[in-house]
């Protein structure tokens, strides 16, 4: 689930504030990555790459730093990858 602004946005997220919120569960401790790439697929940051406790966990990406632009972001837990384009929009 990704919640952006009290908004649920599933596939594509237009950021016109400064942080984006990565709410997700583990259902056991797991080494949690969560990285950024540009749109043509090169990493741009990597915000997260810890093991974490089972559980609720939240993470958030600060967009100030980043330029206007589509960007994809990758979270990875175990045996679980998922990706989502989102939009800077400045």
């Amino acid at each position: 689930m990704f919640i952006l602004s009290d908004v649920l946005f599933p596939l594509l997220q237009i950021l016109k504030v400064k942080n984006l919120f990565q709410d997700f569960k583990l259902p056991t401790e797991q080494n949690v990555e969560l990285k950024l790439f540009d749109i043509l697929g090169s990493e741009v940051k990597t915000i997260l790459n810890e093991l974490m406790p089972a559980g609720f966990q939240s993470v958030v990406l600060t967009t100030t730093e980043l330029t206007s632009g589509v960007y994809l972001y990758r979270l990875k837990a175990g045996n679980f990858t998922e990706i989502k384009k989102m939009v800077v929009a400045k």
